[in-house]
């Protein structure tokens, strides 16, 4: 065997332990409800239009190069609980040095943000100080805003600012800047400072009127009007005011009209980048699409019981709380990875030696070999492994106490018609079948099952709460139209929440389907 031979048939070695294990590819963020899809084209848009490569990177770049007018984006972003701020704090403490903030409620805005990424910054005392009620009633709604995020000022307490804004509080239930009758954002802002207040029966009493108003306020589209004027940051701004309350905008019929939901009316401007415009008809501003991101962030919020727009305990609790079964899998991973790691550098090295021994050593030879090997461990260790064997290995899954049985059909009746090697001729993927549950199953939890039990294949992507399902049986959403992917159904219902954020009950019956056309194919 000569050494040609030989380096390539260690090379195939080392491609074959990297192959052994079935990795499971790391993706967005995404989620099945409404909200999250509107969220994600949203941060489609902004990158593109940035040219960032992550989330990440637009921190750093424009949104830190832009601080003092991008906090808007920062709100929603910081409620992801994973992205680095230190370099938009940086510039936000230096764009503070180095300019004049007169207006008294864009100083309690930016002391929200650093009470939340700097909390020791000593610019958050300076910006809060003597701006309670010098502004009017935004001054108070935004000091009670500083307040619920921990912020102590001089001269005042909760309860003087909670009364000062229920004594502006008009009779049809509303709050203005100006006159004597409610005007839509300023009440929708009221009502998202005082949501934090709810166990306060005159705070709850008062919020029972908003509701109403707004609801009376809500037009025909589905959407809100500013000054008579519909705009989407009314609209962003009630959808954001709802969410705080735990009142769900796509479901309650308070705030249905015409069959148009508020996320129907917020729709009406969005533009095809994936950002909002103010007016029907306009470009996208950065304004408005910030002010969408927010209402879309305080819905998804809601959704995972995780507080409001304005409040940050929850989540913090939330990212650090990590159970033992995450840890030790996370042990895991990192075992696995370093075995892998190790074996490819090995080899590596074998191949640089069998090289040099030769009589023709290659200098391209060698730095082909290292190439290889830098690549093949940038795969393992930005990849997340699994054994084929483990990850449908059904004696793996754990129940706890079984507390009842569901059901569980997969189906692709929509596209039988075509000829593919994964499309079964009569649609069924999974006929009916019993799966036991306890108390904690969800949804995504049932077809993981379904998946390992039955050996079929399927991608989702997001963190816990968000699971978005890519793949069934190797068939993907917008693989057959910009419509298409898959849905779930519950006795029959169409839901709207993340498939791992409903909790299955004894007797339910789960259907998956892959629509054509977001579920109108399917009724």
């Amino acid at each position: 065997m000569n050494k040609r031979t030989i380096i390539n048939a260690l090379l195939v070695v080392a491609v074959m332990i990297t192959c052994l294990f079935k990795a499971e590819a790391v993706y967005p963020a995404y989620a099945t409800d409404r909200a999250s899809q509107l969220y994600d084209e949203i941060i489609s848009c902004k990158l593109e239009s940035s040219e960032s490569d992550s989330i990440q990177q637009w921190i750093d770049t424009e949104l830190s190069e832009n601080a003092g007018s991008s906090e808007w984006y920062i709100l929603s972003l910081l409620h992801e609980g994973e992205y680095d701020f230190t370099e938009y704090r940086n510039s936000l403490e230096a764009y503070l040095s180095n300019n004049t903030i007169s207006s008294a409620v864009t100083k309690q805005k930016y002391a929200v943000i650093l009470s939340v990424i700097a909390p020791q910054s000593p610019y958050i005392s300076e910006l809060s100080e003597n701006t309670i009620g010098q502004q009017g009633v935004m001054s108070y709604i935004y000091g009670l805003h500083l307040m619920n995020s921990g912020i102590e000022v001089s001269g005042h307490t909760e309860k003087s600012v909670i009364e000062q804004l229920l004594s502006m509080q008009f009779d049809d239930g509303g709050w203005a800047v100006m006159g004597a009758y409610g005007d839509t954002d300023v009440t929708a802002m009221a009502m998202q400072a005082l949501a934090v207040h709810m166990d306060n029966t005159s705070v709850a009493e008062a919020l029972e009127k908003a509701v109403d108003f707004l609801s009376h306020k809500q037009n025909e589209g589905g959407d809100y009007s500013g000054f008579g004027i519909p705009n989407s940051e009314s609209t962003a701004q009630v959808l954001t005011a709802l969410s705080s309350l735990s009142i769900d905008a796509e479901s309650d019929e308070r705030f249905i009209k015409n069959g148009n939901t508020i996320f129907d009316g917020l729709a009406l401007y969005k533009t095809s980048e994936g950002g909002y415009s103010h007016l029907l008809g306009e470009d996208a501003s950065e304004l408005s699409t910030a002010q969408a991101m927010n209402s879309l962030t305080a819905y998804k919020l809601m959704k995972q019981d995780k507080g409001t727009l304005y409040t940050f305990e929850e989540e913090s609790s939330v990212i650090k709380d990590e159970t033992e079964e995450d840890v030790s899998y996370e042990k895991k991973q990192i075992n696995l990875r370093l075995i892998i790691c190790l074996s490819i550098a090995l080899i590596t090295i074998i191949c640089i030696a069998v090289i040099l021994a030769g009589r023709k050593a290659s200098k391209k030879n060698i730095l082909f070999l290292i190439i290889v090997m830098v690549v093949a461990e940038a795969v393992v260790l930005f990849t997340d492994f699994k054994t084929a064997d483990e990850y449908y290995d059904k004696n793996n899954i754990e129940k706890g106490e079984i507390t009842g049985t569901v059901t569980m059909t997969i189906r692709c009746d929509t596209i039988a018609d075509i000829d593919e090697e994964y499309i079964p001729e009569d649609g069924i993927i999974l006929s009916e079948c019993v799966f036991e549950i306890d108390s904690d199953d969800t949804a995504y939890d049932i077809l993981t099952e379904a998946s390992r039990t039955y050996s079929i294949h399927l991608e989702s992507s997001g963190a816990d709460g968000m699971k978005y399902i890519n793949g069934i049986n190797h068939i993907y959403e917008l693989q057959y139209g910009d419509l298409s992917g898959w849905m779930y159904f519950v006795n029959g219902k169409e839901m709207s929440e993340g498939c791992d954020g409903y909790t299955v009950r004894d007797g339910d019956n789960i259907e998956w389907h892959y629509t054509l056309e977001m579920g109108k194919d399917l009724k």
